[in-house]
């Protein structure tokens, strides 16, 4: 009986491990940052793999690429050429390289292969004929390209990376660990992306992201962690819009946006690399390996642009996608004739469960039968716990504040929503799901914005964003997540966190200054270390590039100093200068206190006349 049980004993050992070795590895693995969806937009072609753009979303089958709008969800073209089997899209040089083979053919020939985004037009770029796999995914990291190259079935094991120099001379070439390969069963690696100095990559079906890096010494790849994901395998890409991801459920033949889930970091702003760019030199971008490297491109603008929109979201939260979205169910509880333009106090659903109230602004002229549609701007109040948003409409008696009725008398139509926690309007955030006042304020701009583009009367395509103080800055912040506003401007609302009351630090204690719930109640976690809060307002002027901004900055203005808005306005516009557009950003210092005079105002409305056609 002994000698029995000791044959028998590996045996069970060895069955024992082909039953349950995957999860034994998973086991060992430690599970890293979770990813969790943000938004979702079905797609037929939702097949192989999703990539993004600011406006645009792109889904990728075998043969062919769709392209879908952002904001509606509306497909506007298929790509054409020849495809037999495409894997991924990574979107370089305002170009979509997509990994293509002929798998399952044999023998396996690669290509990496090219669409156009206007002509939606597929050519090869590169043909790498039998390179011992089939390509799955191609990123470009730094200078060099990085190309997977699958194996499958028995010899999944063989699965490569290599990496090349821009020719596609090869500089080196690593396998997986084994550990990982045999989480795949009998696939292989279906997408890739490098964030920093870890290779992030996807499995054939599973929901989680593996995350890999280069190893010290030898050529097999280092096993960090896994990351679970909402998104089933296959390719995925970076979302430059959000700075998070953007892959495919298969199944439900969704393409599926993520962003990492904020429980599984405590710290704030843990989730970017550190230490942080300069904020006073913006053609700077983390390049391989996270190393600061010298802008020479608008597509490398775009990477700094992602890391400023990840810094502000790792201390406003994450800004929501569609789930958050609903009918605007716009409410008119009452309308007052004004002259040349009717207004109207509205209400309208920013989101489930709450209500934005706003005055809404039409000129008579784009209300008549045959009326032509007329140009809008979004009018963002100062800090008034009274009266609110009626201050930009002249109520509660504030000079020079009336910016929404001067512009509806100009024949703009104006939308002024209230902020959150001020005056009539106080939304539980908590509840609600808010990190901060700041980025609810947003949110409820932005849907401000759908609300104006929703509206027979008003122009499509541009819109202006103007405030005072409070409404200065929230104009910047929305400006930077909404691409549909073309023209801001930005009144006593700015200067750099470093200079904001002189620097005096009681200003950052918790529940004052920039740290009351109506803003940003995790900035208080930099007091005393301002230097390490992952934007400033240099970056994100920088960010509207190469739209149009007027900053008016008062000499004698007791919250916000010029001086330091000078230097804002000198680091923004190197980014400017990239676009070759230094003019369309301006700064105005008149002679007074915090206050908007009317030579400002008009130099503002001149601006939005111009601009807004």
């Amino acid at each position: 009986m002994l000698k029995s049980r000791n044959l028998f004993r590996p045996l069970l050992l060895v069955l024992l491990g082909l039953l349950f070795g995957v999860g034994l590895f998973a086991a060992e693995r430690p599970t890293g940052q979770s990813w969790r969806q943000t938004a979702v937009l079905s797609s037929p072609e939702a097949v192989q793999a999703a990539a993004a753009t600011h406006t645009h979303v792109y889904a990728v089958t075998n043969t062919l690429v769709a392209k879908y709008e952002r904001e509606t969800g509306k497909r506007v073209a298929v790509s054409t050429g020849e495809a037999q089997h495409l894997n991924s899209a990574f979107l370089w040089e305002g170009r979509l390289y997509c990994a293509h083979s002929n798998y399952p053919t044999t023998p396996e020939v690669s290509q990496i292969k090219t669409l156009d985004l206007k002509t939606m037009s597929l050519t090869t770029a590169h043909n790498f004929g039998n390179a011992g796999g089939s390509l799955t995914w191609c990123v470009r990291h730094g200078e060099h390209w990085w190309c997977n190259f699958a194996r499958y079935g028995d010899h999944n094991t063989g699965t490569f990376l290599v990496k090349f120099d821009s020719s596609f001379k090869e500089l080196g070439r690593w396998t997986y660990p084994p550990e990982l390969i045999r989480l795949l069963g009998r696939y292989s690696l279906s997408g890739g992306l490098w964030r920093g100095e870890d290779l992030l990559v996807t499995g054939h079906d599973d929901p989680v992201l593996f995350r890999l890096r280069l190893p010290k010494s030898g050529h097999v790849m280092e096993f960090v962690d896994r990351q679970p994901a909402p998104f089933t395998g296959q390719g995925f890409a970076a979302d430059p819009k959000t700075g998070g991801l953007v892959g495919i459920d298969r199944s439900q033949r969704q393409i599926v946006f993520a962003q990492p889930d904020d429980s599984t970091h405590h710290a704030p702003g843990k989730v970017l690399p550190q230490p942080r760019l300069p904020r006073d030199r913006l053609l700077v971008f983390r390049g391989e390996e996270g190393r600061p490297m010298t802008v020479q491109t608008t597509d490398e603008w775009l990477k700094r642009r992602n890391e400023i929109l990840a810094g502000m979201q790792a201390v406003m939260g994450r800004l929501p996608g569609k789930e958050k979205r609903c009918d605007l169910d716009v409410k008119v509880a009452e309308e007052v004739d004004c002259g040349r333009y009717v207004r109207r106090l509205i209400t309208y659903a920013a989101e489930p469960g709450s209500r934005v109230p706003a005055y809404l602004c039409i000129p008579k002229a784009a209300l008549e039968r045959g009326g032509q549609p007329v140009r809008a701007v979004l009018c963002l109040h100062g800090t008034d716990n009274v009266v609110g948003h009626g201050v930009v409409v002249g109520l509660g008696g504030r000079p020079n504040r009336q910016y929404a009725s001067e512009l509806a008398e100009r024949g703009f139509v104006t939308l002024a929503p209230n902020y959150p926690l001020l005056a009539k309007y106080q939304p539980d955030l908590k509840t609600l799901g808010w990190e901060s006042g700041t980025l609810k304020a947003v949110w409820d701009n932005m849907r401000g914005i759908d609300l104006l583009e929703s509206l027979p009367f008003v122009r499509k395509g541009g819109f202006g964003a103007i405030g005072h103080s409070l409404g200065g800055h929230n104009a910047v912040y929305t400006s930077v997540f909404d691409d549909r506003i073309t023209a801001v401007v930005s009144s006593c609302g700015l200067d750099s966190y470093l200079d904001y009351y002189g620097g005096d630090d009681s200003r950052w204690v918790v529940g004052k200054g920039w740290t009351q719930p109506l803003y940003m109640p995790r900035l208080a976690d930099y007091r005393g270390r301002l230097q390490e809060i992952p934007f400033d307002f240099h970056e994100l002027i920088g960010a509207l590039a190469p739209r149009h901004v007027l900053i008016i900055a008062p000499k004698k203005d007791h919250n916000f100093q010029a001086e330091s808005v000078d230097r804002i306005v000198e680091a923004a516009r190197q980014v400017y200068r990239l676009y070759d557009q230094p003019t369309r950003l301006r700064v105005e210092h008149p002679d007074c206190e915090h206050d908007f005079p009317n030579e400002m105002r008009e130099s503002a409305y001149r601006l939005f006349e111009s601009v807004l056609r």
